[in-house]
């Protein structure tokens, strides 16, 4: 969404919300967060859930699937397909090509010649796995050792550095959904399958 609403892709021609379900302080915290690392522009409305009572009812979303209105608020549709959990990053190409249905296209940047840039013989060099901080040390040294154990396996393509990926990244997700569980996050015990965790929690499996 930062993607989008930065270097004039939609410009003012799309309004974004990035609304997080944590309620509360703790909601709010995450949102200015999430404002700061993303460096979210004005043409992203970056808000946050007062209380358990106002959480919506159809789950997190996100990598679940977006909600786009229409420009008289109308919904044009209450969960995007394919979702990021489900085609990566074919759900923001779904996104795209909804808008372009609405009349709304995506500006292309202009690029200069040349070709310079890290481009080797194989084609551009892949970019460094990197997750957000969450602003909780023990989920944020796990996800650098995610990253790290990800980018073992790309240099390495070894069995030994994909074993310590899975390992890794097993005990990372139940440790998380451990934290999900002891602080209720996002309604984890108390709502269902209508917590704001249903949608991270598939994509752990």
């Amino acid at each position: 969404m930062a993607a989008w609403a930065h270097g004039g892709s939609y410009g003012d021609r799309v309004r974004f919300l990035m609304l997080c379900v944590e309620t509360g302080a703790s909601g709010l915290r995450t949102a200015k967060a999430f404002g700061k690392e993303f460096r979210l522009p004005a043409t992203v409305v970056n808000g946050y859930i007062e209380s358990k009572s106002e959480l919506p009812r159809f789950g997190q979303l996100g990598c679940g699937g977006f909600v786009v209105l229409g420009r008289h608020g109308e919904f044009v549709a209450a969960r995007t397909v394919p979702s990021y959990l489900d085609r990566g990053a074919l759900a923001f190409a779904a996104v795209e090509a909804l808008l372009a249905g609405l009349g709304v296209q995506r500006s292309t940047p202009a690029t200069g010649g040349g070709g310079g840039g890290s481009e080797g013989k194989g084609g551009a060099a892949a970019a460094p796995l990197l997750l957000a901080a969450v602003a909780h040390a023990q989920m944020d040294r796990e996800h650098e050792g995610l990253a790290d154990a990800a980018d073992a396996l790309r240099q390495q393509r070894s069995l030994a550095s994909l074993r310590r990926l899975r390992r890794e990244w097993a005990e990372h997700c139940a440790h998380e959904e451990a934290l999900f569980e002891q602080h209720d996050f996002a309604g984890h015990r108390s709502r269902g399958d209508l917590a704001g965790t249903t949608s991270h929690v598939k994509h752990h499996r």
